[in-house]
């Protein structure tokens, strides 16, 4: 009879640890080394419930995890509570497990064990940030932004037209629309399109197209950790940084072209227009991908004057060098030209255009290279599409004349390819 006794005794107290129940768990105010933790508990009928404890670690808790009491301490029996208690002394980007756990009037713990009640992962430590954003005047629709990548497991970058744009939401993830603005998905109905999801990849740049040149679009970066329903965003020093009009770039770059010296290899470019513009540096490199910079030309500051400027390399690397012009404005943001080729062997430009002309819808154009070359003349309009493409034989100095009755008058971008020689201009027709 006693051992009937104590097995129907032992039956009812393990009925009664099995019998309370947790809902509504969650994780909220999550800092990279902190957390609130909440949920409902609710005490059977037997019994009170005289306390609760939340069991955290980062594998599925035991009954010796680190734990905390949660406010408030008891559960009449019957009812049900909100429970609440605030972690501190967490790891950043770090996946934690948590149960909710009650005590009985005879200080029994239901066990800590099985299918953690909540999971979560705190933010990391260090935040992503936007270095330079760079749009090129060839490339009006397209920007490239670098950044730097912070401690988590990636990052998000998003993009609206006028105004700083929604930041991401916890337990969600985006698609990005293969980079194109618009494509990707739309933060909270509000045209805060996602444009770059990092995934890990640890990029440092990446280029965004499909924009619109007349516009002006704010641009934020946050960082993240953990994936899936799990994820989690830092949020609270997003950082938001705005393009300038795509159509009024600091500086109007009209030419850039490498000519013959006795000297060496004279590079010249103009500009139309400059706005903010503090100085250029010319660069060089041996394959077109490594430059190094190998002058500094003061700008203009502001200017709605054709301004020429020029430098003279007067030691061309053996063979071909690649040249490029690095504009930097006043407040560090910078704009990289078209790459240009200098034969030294040939001791002239692989290609020039010495002068363009309009006349009565004929655009003619006078080119020069060292020797007989075959290569490629190009019309397009100030949004990038190709209006003529045409095959061309230049020997020396040439002219070559282009039918433009087709088309209005206005700004249009001439571009002239031989092999890896390309010089882009702008031409009125």
């Amino acid at each position: 009879m006693k051992h009937v006794l104590v097995l129907f005794v032992l039956l009812s107290f393990t009925q009664l640890l099995k019998s309370q129940s947790v809902t509504n768990f969650d994780a909220t105010s999550i800092t990279p080394t902190s957390a609130s933790l909440n949920g409902l508990i609710t005490a059977n009928s037997a019994g009170d419930m005289v306390g609760v404890k939340f069991y955290y670690d980062t594998t599925p808790p035991t009954s010796s995890s680190p734990h905390i009491d949660g406010s408030p301490a008891s559960v009449t029996a019957g009812n049900t509570n909100f429970i609440t208690a605030s972690v501190s002394s967490l790891t950043a980007n770090t996946h934690y497990y948590c149960f909710l756990r009650g005590i009985d009037a005879g200080n029994g713990y239901t066990a800590v064990d099985g299918t953690p009640d909540k999971e979560f992962y705190t933010e990391p430590d260090t935040q992503a940030a936007i270095d330079s954003m760079v749009a090129d005047y060839k490339k009006p629709t397209e920007l490239t932004i670098y950044f730097t990548n912070g401690t988590g497991a990636g990052v998000v970058i998003v993009m609206k037209d006028g105004s700083t744009p929604n930041t991401p939401a916890d337990k969600t993830t985006y698609n990005d629309g293969s980079q194109v603005y618009g494509a990707g998905d739309d933060i909270g109905n509000s045209s805060s399109y996602v444009v770059y999801v990092g995934n890990g990849a640890k990029n440092t740049n990446v280029t965004i197209t499909g924009l619109d040149q007349t516009k002006k679009y704010y641009v934020s970066i946050s960082e993240y950790s953990g994936s899936g329903s799990l994820i989690n965003y830092r949020t609270s020093d997003t950082q938001t940084l705005n393009t300038k009009d795509n159509s009024n770039l600091p500086v109007e770059l009209i030419n850039f072209k490498a000519v013959n010296s006795n000297k060496g290899a004279l590079l010249k470019w103009s500009t139309a227009s400059e706005d903010n513009n503090d100085y250029f540096e010319l660069q060089r490199s041996d394959d077109g991908e490594s430059f190094k910079t190998i002058d500094i030309i003061d700008g203009a500051g502001n200017s709605n004057v054709l301004l020429d400027y020029s430098s003279m390399d007067m030691n061309p690397l053996e063979g071909v060098s690649y040249y490029r012009l690095k504009q930097v404005d006043f407040d560090g943001k910078y704009t990289l030209s078209e790459v240009l080729a200098y034969d030294a062997n040939k001791g002239l430009a692989s290609t020039d255009i010495l002068n363009s002309y309009s006349n009565n819808k004929a655009l003619t154009i006078v080119l020069n290279t060292a020797v007989r070359r075959n290569g490629i003349v190009s019309v397009f309009d100030l949004s990038g599409r190709l209006l003529q493409k045409h095959s061309i034989s230049n020997n020396g100095v040439q002219k070559h004349i282009l039918d433009m009755s087709g088309y209005s008058h206005g700004i249009y971008i001439l571009k002239v390819q031989f092999g890896q020689d390309l010089i882009t201009k702008k031409v009125s027709i």
